[in-house]
Parts: structure tokens; C-alpha cells; sequence
């Protein structure tokens, strides 16, 4: 299931959302048990080459939706991103920033602090509310 040239490759958070989609698949289609799922995650996620990811699915075909060895066609997705993953860890990181901005713009006595809590508010309802609308997306989709 290597989805680069080489496997010796660092990889990144699409490699392995990749990976994880395709064992979820793997587990819907009854070719692996739940206990073996949480193993080979536990192999994915922490993953750092295309090498560590290739482990987890050895014994499983290519195409997770390969039924009795026939493939099902299906547009390709190595270009193709996970639709919920990126709007989730752009909050997460704002949320990093500007948690502390707000205490200390508190803790000091700035009278507009309630500014900085206002825009980390509404950052929030935003990106809650782009995931929902991706999420539907998808569903639509599939």
C-alpha cells in the first residue's frame, strides 16, 4: 500500500489519515478484527516512514474495497485529502495562541482583553461550523 516512490520517505498527517481511513476499510470489510485494528494504529500513528506504514498492511490487499480479489474502480485519492482533519488542527492551534493571550491580557489589567476572547469565540463557531459543512460534503460524496 505504498503510496510514495520511496519507502524509506519521511511521512506526514496525510500519509497516515490515509492509512487510517484505508484500516477502517479494511475493518468494515471484515478482514480485520476491532483488537487488530487498534494494533495496526497503534503501528500507523506513529509512524515516521512510508516503511513503518507498509507494516500495518502486509497481509491486507492494496485496495481495501477489493472484493474476492476483483477491485472495485474508484477515482484515485492520493491527491485527495481528509476532508475533517485540517479544519480541527488549525483551531487547535489558534486555540494554542490565543488562550494565553487572553490570561495575560487579563492578568495585566488590559481593559480590551474581552477582544482577543471575542475573535478566539468566533474562531471557534467558524471552524465548528466549516467541519460540519465538510463533513456533509463527504457524506454527499460517498
Amino acid at each position: 500500500m505504498s503510496y510514495g516512490p520511496s519507502s524509506t520517505q519521511r511521512i506526514g498527517d496525510y500519509e497516515r489519515d490515509n492509512a487510517v481511513d484505508a484500516l477502517r476499510e479494511h475493518m468494515a470489510a471484515g478482514r480485520i478484527t476491532p483488537d487488530e485494528l487498534n494494533d495496526r494504529l497503534a503501528i500507523v500513528l506513529t509512524a515516521k516512514t512510508q516503511a513503518d506504514i507498509d507494516k500495518a498492511f502486509t497481509d491486507l490487499p492494496a485496495d481495501p474495497n477489493a472484493i474476492a480479489g476483483v477491485s472495485v474502480w474508484q477515482a484515485p485519492q492520493t491527491n485527495r485529502r481528509p476532508m475533517t482533519a485540517r479544519p480541527m488542527r488549525v483551531l487547535q492551534r489558534w486555540m494554542i495562541i490565543f488562550t494565553p493571550l487572553i490570561l495575560i491580557a487579563f492578568f495585566l489589567g488590559w481593559s480590551f482583553w474581552w477582544l482577543i476572547l471575542v475573535v478566539w469565540v468566533l474562531l471557534f463557531l467558524g471552524v465548528n461550523r466549516a467541519e460540519r459543512v465538510l463533513e456533509r460534503r463527504a457524506e454527499l460524496e460517498s
